[in-house]
C-alpha cells in the first residue's frame, strides 16, 4: 500500500522532516496505483513505522486502518475498516482496542475535511458503496463504528 497524501500536507511535512518522499512509479502496475490519487493528492512513501517521526505522520497514517463511512443517504455515520487489511492488521475486526477519544477525533477530523472539500466527501461516498457491495458479495459483515458503539450490516 502506498499512502496518498494531500499536496499541502506533503509540502508541510516534507519541509519539516525527511520522513516522506514522492512515490515514483517504475512499472505499469505502479502506474495503476496512481488511479487512487485525486485532484489534490500525492502518492508518497515513508521510511516505515519503525523510523516514524510520529508528530509528522500523514492524515492517512493517523486514521489507518479506517475509512469514514457515509450511508447511501449521504450521512456520515462514523468509521469502518479498510478490509483490505483483514488478517494483516490486528486492529481490523478487533473493536475492543478502539477507544472513544480516537473515534471522537476521527469523526471531528473527517467532518472538517468534508466541510472544506466536497469532492473528498463524494469520493468517500462512492468508496463506501464499493465496500458495501464487496462485503455483500463476500457474505461478510460491514462494521460501522461511532460513539454509540459498533453496528454490523
Amino acid at each position: 500500500m502506498i499512502p496518498v497524501l494531500y499536496t499541502s500536507e506533503y509540502e508541510y511535512i516534507s519541509a519539516r522532516c525527511k520522513l516522506w518522499k514522492k512515490f515514483i512509479p517504475d512499472s505499469k502496475s505502479d502506474m495503476h496505483l496512481m488511479d487512487d490519487c485525486g485532484y489534490d493528492d500525492i502518492m508518497a512513501v515513508c521510511r516505515g513505522h519503525k523510523n516514524c517521526d510520529r508528530k509528522y505522520r500523514s492524515f492517512v497514517c493517523r486514521t489507518f486502518p479506517f475509512y469514514p463511512f457515509i450511508s447511501e443517504n449521504g450521512i456520515f455515520m462514523g468509521m469502518t475498516y479498510n478490509y483490505d487489511f483483514e488478517g494483516k492488521c490486528n486492529i481490523v475486526n478487533n473493536h475492543s482496542v478502539i477507544n472513544k477519544e480516537y473515534i471522537k477525533r476521527f469523526i471531528e477530523a473527517w467532518n472538517y475535511m468534508f466541510s472544506i472539500d466536497e469532492m473528498e466527501f463524494e469520493a468517500h461516498y462512492n468508496l463506501c458503496r464499493d465496500i458495501e457491495k464487496k462485503r455483500k458479495r463476500e457474505r461478510k459483515p460491514l462494521h460501522i463504528i461511532n460513539l454509540e458503539g459498533v453496528t454490523q450490516t
